[in-house]
């Protein structure tokens, strides 16, 4: 982890999936903002970061008053795309994210003291990425929720799930282990042949999914199939050994068979208890064979062993805004 002050490292723009450019351009993130050529952009106006192999995301607040040159490179919803050169990405991301989350929780310290209600600030230290937590609109449960790297940590600053192996797949939202994944086909028709290949970062069960549909495809063609060789046995090894039936029991929850995934759920939370990812991954196994009472009742259950578990609370919100459209 960089504990520097600051962080010098170059940089493209991306939009639509490509680097922008031939020549890479300047960069800087310190202590108190980031600078990109001479945009400079105050950490305070950055709501969210995220990294994928050598690209990080960031999210910046519609309020900052945007330098036009920055604008312009913007995809949408005020995400800004950057493929990052000479330092890593994941790197520069917590950077950013250690910095930022602190000055908006001193904000927010500042705002209630100014109210008199300074006593019901909270804040916690993430121990992977030394990101600042505010928990201040939360209720104490057993595991803390880190947003900026997706851990799930214990108030003891033990490790319970390290965000940058175990976390929600950007596919099939599950919890499970993530990993960069090449898809890659081959093709060859008489005097026509070429390939293709898509990064994707997918959990297990998902990578073993898409690597049935490779190798089938590359069958024919002999060299299409030992990159799919390579994503299936990638996602078959190395798992944590108290983890290991997540893919099995995330394949039965996505189909809706809750009721064998629900024992392989449970001999997990036998090493974990109050783990959040799995009881959120059990409650889709519920909600995918329609048993949505039970599976509100393990999202319920998921926020109660993390009470700002993001994964969770989102699927409650998507659950009110569907029972208020339901009653309006």
């Amino acid at each position: 982890m960089q504990t520097s002050a600051n962080m010098s490292f170059k940089f493209k723009y991306v939009k639509n999936g490509a680097a922008q450019g031939f020549r890479n351009k300047n960069a800087n993130a310190a202590t108190d903002a980031l600078t990109l050529n001479d945009s400079h952009i105050p950490y305070e106006f950055i709501l969210d970061t995220t990294s994928r192999d050598n690209r990080v995301v960031i999210q910046f607040s519609p309020h900052w008053n945007i330098d036009e040159a920055i604008r312009k490179e913007f995809t949408q919803n005020n995400i800004l795309i950057l493929e990052i050169y000479q330092k890593k990405a994941i790197d520069l991301e917590k950077f950013i994210d250690r910095h930022a989350s602190a000055k908006i929780a001193n904000k927010r310290k500042h705002l209630l003291e100014s109210s008199g209600e300074g006593h019901l600030f909270r804040s916690f230290e993430c121990p992977h990425c030394s990101a600042t937590i505010d928990l201040t609109d939360y209720e104490k449960s057993p595991s803390i929720f880190c947003r900026y790297c997706e851990s799930i940590i214990s108030h003891s600053h033990n490790i319970v799930a390290n965000g940058d192996e175990y976390r929600h797949c950007d596919e099939c939202n599950m919890f499970d282990r993530v990993q960069g994944h090449t898809e890659f086909y081959f093709y060859f028709l008489l005097i026509v042949y070429g390939f293709r290949s898509k990064r994707r970062h997918l959990c297990d069960a998902c990578a073993l999914k898409i690597s049935n549909k490779a190798l089938l495809i590359n069958l024919p063609f002999i060299l299409g199939i030992f990159p799919a060789l390579y994503m299936r046995i990638k996602a078959s090894r190395g798992k944590d050994n108290s983890l290991k039936e997540m893919t099995q029991a995330n394949k039965l929850a996505l189909s809706g068979n809750y009721q064998e995934a629900d024992m392989l759920f449970e001999n997990m939370l036998m090493n974990h208890p109050h783990h959040p990812g799995i009881l959120f991954n059990q409650s889709m196994g519920h909600f995918n064979g329609n048993d949505s009472h039970n599976g509100i009742n393990f999202v319920a259950k998921s926020l109660k062993a993390s009470s700002n578990y993001l994964p969770s609370l989102r699927y409650m919100h998507r659950l009110n805004q569907v029972k208020q459209a339901q009653t309006s």
